[in-house]
């Protein structure tokens, strides 16, 4: 039914492993990053999973901004600038109930395929 690489990300058994509590994903395609938090909602990481790419236009972005927003409302770190506040809310909330962070790395062709990538938390 599904197949190893599936069955390994379905059983990554975040909750009941000492030290791993994150896990970030990348995919270079939106079809198959949205195909993974449909998957991972379905099996049990609903409000655990968190997406972003370049558009975050996906129906989840939004909630996780404008709950950030009200958190944030009488702070400075608020800006007038949309998709930095929607990367800001993501990043926060990857780094605090979210345990997934599904990323959609869109490379160009002259990038280095090499190239490391990190994220802090």
């Amino acid at each position: 039914m599904f197949s190893r690489n599936t069955r390994s990300l379905l059983g990554l058994g975040l909750a009941g492993r000492a030290g791993c509590r994150k896990a970030v994903i990348f995919t270079e395609s939106r079809r198959t990053q949205q195909y993974l938090f449909d998957l991972l909602t379905t099996y049990g990481y609903a409000g655990e999973l968190v997406m972003m790419n370049s558009a975050n236009a996906d129906p989840h972005s939004p909630t996780v901004y404008e709950e950030w927003v009200q958190r944030h409302a009488s702070q400075e770190v608020v800006t007038s600038s949309r998709p930095v506040g929607v990367k800001a809310a993501i990043v926060e909330h990857f780094r605090d109930p979210g345990q997934l962070l599904l990323a959609f790395a869109n490379r160009q062709p002259d990038e280095a395929w090499g190239k490391s990538w990190r994220v802090r938390v």
